[in-house]
């Protein structure tokens, strides 16, 4: 501050000073005035108003300076899309990491889809390979079984036939027996001369009749075990030779 300043300042100082003793009333049992009450120094005034003007001064620039940074850290281009300030940054730095996890995880949900895709796709086509796989093995136990049946009513019909060959025969020779019995005994009731003109010829049929009797051929059931006697064992058998067959 200016010296005349300094001057001006102390004199209004005393003036009103003054003034305000002349006004106060004078105590009446007092012989003598009381002393003036003592004026705060001129200079601690001006220091306390130099210091309030300097905390002023520093907050109005501290504000600036706030305010200032504040303008930096929000301050955007004229496009509106990227920021400018220290925060700015901070955000676009954010923003970018956002934006790539979130294309990253797009990414991971489009291969996930394809996978799942992928599964049906390979679930279906593996259960038409395992149907086949099955038709497969069906069909060659159909035709086993088929052929097993064929084996079967081949061997009946060959008994069958054997048996009716063995029938006729047995039929022939027991009609032959039915007439020589029957002719003996009409030789029997005839009289001695003509008994005995038919001897001869009744004594040689008799000789012909008294042949062995047919016999029962062996062989004449079917042969169970051979069809079902480790039936399942004999399937899988081939089975396997099959599927060895086809690998290699």
């Amino acid at each position: 501050m200016h010296r005349g300043g300094f001057q001006q300042c102390e004199k209004t100082v005393s003036e009103r000073d003054w003034q305000a003793s002349r006004s106060r009333p004078l105590i009446a049992h007092s012989s003598q005035p009381s002393p003036p009450p003592p004026r705060p120094p001129v200079h601690a005034a001006v220091a306390r108003s130099d210091s309030n003007s300097s905390a002023r001064a520093r907050r109005s620039t501290i504000s600036k300076e706030v305010k200032k940074e504040d303008e930096e850290d929000y301050r955007f281009t004229t496009d509106g899309k990227k920021c400018t300030g220290r925060q700015g940054e901070e955000l676009n730095i954010k923003l970018k990491s956002l934006q790539k996890k979130l294309k990253n995880n797009e990414k991971i949900k489009g291969q996930l889809v394809k996978k799942v895709l992928q599964n049906k796709s390979q679930a279906e086509h593996t259960e038409r390979q395992i149907k086949q796989q099955f038709e497969k093995l069906h069909q060659f136990l159909r035709d086993e079984e088929e052929a097993t049946i064929t084996a079967l009513r081949e061997e009946e019909e060959q008994k069958k036939q054997m048996m009716k060959e063995k029938l006729e025969e047995i039929n022939r020779h027991i009609s032959a027996l039915s007439h020589t019995i029957k002719d003996m005994e009409e030789m029997m009731k005839d009289n001695d001369v003509c008994f005995l003109k038919k001897f001869p010829v009744s004594m040689e049929r008799v000789q012909i009749s008294s042949q062995p009797d047919p016999q029962t051929p062996s062989g004449a059931l079917i042969h169970v075990p051979r069809y079902l006697g480790n039936l399942p064992f004999r399937v899988w058998k081939k089975m396997q030779d099959i599927v060895q067959n086809s690998e290699s």
